[in-house]
């Protein structure tokens, strides 16, 4: 596990933060976090619909799952348990790589392996609106029952004035491609799209 130190300092500092991930490596592996780090509390947010079977393979390995996934079906519902999760100190885990559906609205056209696909903007939205940190979470597979999790800190939960949120959240979908991009291309066998992300 590399760069968890800012992870470990802000536990101790009773905030919370975003965790930002992809379908990339093992999305399965960073939800035992929680359980590698004391103090830890990790809610995720996810379509339940679109991830039955990992959810249950994943309560195989900690039953207590259930019980700190966010459903985003639930709308605004879920919105506000992660604007409770992240201001109650946990942290709120979110693959920010593909749209659920085309019904999202909150979404940025950015330059992806050549060409542009459509992301999220909401997990950037989230972190302004709570002024919480980012932190890009990686989990790549390396060998059998092995997965090398690395961190790294995206953006520092400073305030960004409402007028300015929509721009500054654009600028981070797109450093968020790149960083995605930069994986993908030194183990593209890591990333789990069967999509083709880039047709309109």
């Amino acid at each position: 596990m590399r760069g968890a130190e800012p992870i470990q300092e802000l536990v101790k500092q009773g905030k919370g933060a975003v965790l930002l991930g992809a379908h990339y490596g093992s999305f399965e592996a960073l939800r035992a976090l929680d359980r590698e780090l004391p103090g830890l509390s990790v809610r995720y947010m996810m379509f339940t619909k679109h991830a039955g079977k990992s959810t249950r393979v994943l309560e195989g390995i900690n039953p207590e799952v259930s019980e700190k996934i966010i459903a985003l079906e639930n709308g605004p519902m879920a919105m506000i348990q992660v604007s409770d999760a992240l201001s109650s100190g946990e942290f709120v885990a979110i693959l920010g790589d593909r749209l659920p559906d085309a019904t999202v609205r909150a979404k940025q056209d950015v330059s992806f392996l050549g060409d542009d696909i459509q992301v999220p903007i909401s997990p950037y939205l989230t972190a302004m609106a709570a002024r919480v940190p980012i932190i890009l979470s990686f989990a790549r597979w390396e060998s059998r029952n092995h997965y090398a999790a690395e961190f790294t800190p995206f953006y520092d939960g400073a305030p960004v004035p409402r007028p300015e949120r929509a721009k500054a959240a654009a600028r981070m979908a797109q450093d968020y491609a790149k960083a995605l991009e930069g994986w993908c291309r030194v183990d593209p066998f890591n990333w789990f799209n069967f999509f083709d992300i880039w047709r309109r």
